[in-house]
């Protein structure tokens, strides 16, 4: 289990489920305003969990943390497990669906096991930051999305942690396992990690939320996703966040 880009060798690749797709997600997507079309396509996936969630193995349950909705992509953090009041048990899932009339189009399942605890002692799934109030809107959505992303390849990318200083809380809170809460503990691991360059492939906000799914630069199959991550904002900085690494890059499913 791993903060992405790092390698882990106790998590396993994905699973997904079998839809269609005919392209890679792009940051290039349709009306991102369209609050109508998104609320109707984050239904669909919803009726798709209430019925038949992707890669569910036999007596386990699927258990929804938070979801997404821009543009045309929907997103689902989820826990799969056989007991919904174990939260260190069974594996953390992010799935991300393209939608086009109300069909899914595409879909990307990353998966990886939960392990015993964290060193920050917060879940995988659980909301450590307070409720930040109002959302901030369509506009304000776009801003926290490329400011985000913005931080996410710099640090990731182009492997510059001055990062932390400028757009992080210095207590930001880390749902990944392997590191303790705030930018110090952040920027001790990254100094002892060696990984190779990614970068953000696309990327989704909603509410106070910024999403993004990233793939290894240069990757020879630009459809590959190797991680998803979550990212909280509140008062212009990165306060909280939460990801799935899986062992190996994603590639949509087919049928």
């Amino acid at each position: 289990m791993l903060i992405s880009g790092c390698s882990s060798t106790d998590a396993p690749a994905a699973q997904p489920s079998s839809t269609t797709t005919s392209s890679t997600p792009t940051a290039d997507q349709p009306d991102r305003a369209d609050r109508a079309t998104e609320d109707t396509d984050l239904a669909v996936v919803k009726q798709i969990f209430a019925t038949a969630p992707p890669g569910l193995q036999p007596g386990q349950q699927a258990v929804i943390a938070r979801t997404a909705a821009d543009g045309d992509l929907v997103a689902v953090h989820w826990h799969e497990t056989a007991d919904p009041a174990q939260s260190w048990t069974g594996r953390a899932h992010i799935d991300l669906y393209r939608l086009a009339g109300g069909k899914v189009t595409s879909h990307w399942a990353l998966a990886q096991d939960v392990p015993a605890a964290g060193a920050s002692g917060h879940t995988m799934f659980d909301d450590a930051y307070p409720a930040t109030g109002a959302p901030p809107g369509e506009e304000g959505e776009e801003t926290q999305r490329a400011f985000v992303v913005g931080a996410y390849d710099t640090l990731f990318r182009d492997q510059d942690p001055s990062v932390l200083d400028r757009s992080f809380d210095p207590g930001y809170l880390q749902h990944n396992p392997l590191v303790p809460d705030g930018t110090a503990s952040l920027r001790q691991f990254f100094a002892g990690a060696a990984f190779p360059p990614q970068e953000s492939a696309v990327s989704l906000s909603d509410g106070d939320l910024v999403w993004t799914f990233s793939r290894p630069v240069g990757s020879p199959n630009p459809q590959d996703i190797a991680a998803g991550d979550v990212f909280r904002v509140a008062d212009g900085k990165i306060v909280e966040h939460w990801d799935v690494v899986p062992t190996a890059a994603v590639a949509p499913t087919t049928d």
